[in-house]
């Protein structure tokens, strides 16, 4: 599973909604050692069934689902945006009013892509990783602080994709102290 967060402008509504975007699409942004960009199309068969509105990605602090309809979420205007009517707890009230007051300003989403779903190019000497099928997304939060950019998961997933692909532009040794470089951060 993989996380992004992107900063944005959260709206809490007077009739007791969270509103937030979870993701833009066709935009590059820095993973620390490669770029990345999620497809337009990224989302067209992704499973949003189970997917839960959570703060800072809790499975304890539960805004909303998509299975109960208190959790809508859509690719509107080339970003994945959610609208959530949270609980009546106290939790929930906690959340609104941190947003209320800009504490909270950023959003995250937990997904994992499809086999094959990503692909990877060497552009000007850097990696530049284009998800192009997310498989299943398991959460959209409210979030403190960003997930860390540097997963290994994208690392792993770039190790397959040059392991892959014989035409890939890198020297497997330069992509090793990459990936120690990954580890060590």
């Amino acid at each position: 599973m993989e996380t992004r967060y992107f900063n944005i402008e959260y709206k809490s509504l007077e009739n007791n909604e969270i509103q937030g975007t979870a993701s833009s699409l066709n935009s590059a942004y820095d993973m620390g050692y490669f770029d990345e960009a999620i497809d337009e199309h990224a989302f067209d068969y992704a499973d949003f069934s189970e997917a839960a509105a959570l703060f800072n990605h809790d499975q304890n602090i539960v805004l909303g689902r998509v299975k109960n309809k208190t959790l809508k979420i859509e690719v509107k205007d080339k970003s994945l945006v959610y609208t959530i009517n949270p609980p009546e707890t106290s939790a929930a009230k906690d959340v609104m009013i941190l947003i209320n007051r800009g504490d909270i300003y950023q959003s995250s989403f937990a997904f994992d892509i499809k086999e094959d779903g990503d692909a990877w190019e060497l552009m000007e000497g850097r990696w530049k990783r284009t998800i192009k099928k997310i498989n299943k997304v398991y959460d959209v939060s409210p979030v403190t602080y960003p997930a860390n950019p540097n997963t290994t998961v994208a690392a792993r997933n770039m190790e397959k994709h040059i392991q892959q692909n014989e035409k890939a532009e890198c020297n497997f040794n330069e992509f090793v102290e990459f990936l120690n470089k990954l580890k060590n951060y």
